[in-house]
């Protein structure tokens, strides 16, 4: 099978590439900076290869951005389009939140994964480098809808994520034909509007480019982690494609058997 790795922009300013990784060796470097991102919340597991890896990995689309000096990949995520989700009994944020009123909607949809950043790079460039490759695949391919999940600590029982998410429902709901209900929600967190509440970055940046929640947190009490879900809509076009100045590229060619 043929393969190439196609560059999406590069922003001069930050010396960062976005690309879309089509070989095994680009997705092993992604696998091995979502494995350090693991490590260093929760012990590393007795017998690893220094990667993280799923079966999500063989059908999603998956966009690094590298250091355009050292060639490293230092940001990363993971695209699945609703066709893939057929093959592989439905999207990643099934396994938490009812997503069926999402589904009978109408429009192409398609869910970004998790975030990875390199604890060096974490900061506003990594970011908009990779939401810039997101946005032009979601054009390149009639996207009407983006989902997105975004994972907040809820070892203290869900109290926080509780709070974050009353407080965020008030204020950036989405419509309601984009409920998604969470099989096993966060606590109810008595929360008061006057209440300060300390909202996570990456939920901050997806907000100000057109994000909405989609309903309560999922919680799961296992891991100790609490989700939120996220949707981005074409018709708020300008809202998703914010902040993208300084990546200019034009093409993404996926890869061909």
């Amino acid at each position: 099978m043929h393969t190439q790795t196609t560059d999406l922009g590069i922003s001069a300013r930050s010396k960062l590439a976005i690309e879309q990784a089509t070989n095994a060796s680009d997705i092993r470097q992604s696998q091995r900076l979502r494995f350090l991102e693991y490590r260093a919340a929760k012990p590393a597991p007795a017998r690893d290869n220094g990667q993280l890896s799923d079966i999500y990995d063989d059908y999603c689309d998956h966009l690094i951005v590298r250091d355009c000096d050292s060639r490293d990949v230092v940001a990363c995520t993971r695209v699945l389009q609703v066709d893939k989700a057929g093959m592989i009994g439905g999207f990643h944020a099934e396994a938490m939140f009812d997503l069926s009123e999402i589904l009978a909607s109408p429009g192409k949809k398609m869910e970004l994964g998790h975030i990875h950043l390199h604890p060096y790079y974490a900061g506003v460039d990594a970011f908009r480098a990779l939401w810039s490759g997101v946005c032009r695949m979601a054009e390149r391919q009639n996207i009407a809808q983006i989902l997105a999940s975004v994972r907040v600590d809820a070892s203290d029982g869900g109290t926080r994520a509780g709070k974050i998410a009353e407080r965020l429902l008030h204020r950036y709901p989405a419509d309601s034909c984009y409920a998604a209900s969470p099989h096993r929600r966060v606590p109810a967190a008595g929360f008061s509007r006057r209440e300060p509440v300390e909202v996570p970055m990456l939920i901050k940046c997806y907000l100000h480019r057109g994000g909405r929640l989609c309903g309560h947190a999922g919680y799961d009490p296992r891991l100790g982690l609490a989700n939120f879900l996220l949707v981005f809509e074409r018709r708020d076009r300008p809202g998703w494609l914010r902040a993208l100045g300084g990546f200019t590229g034009e093409s993404l060619t996926l890869a061909t058997a």
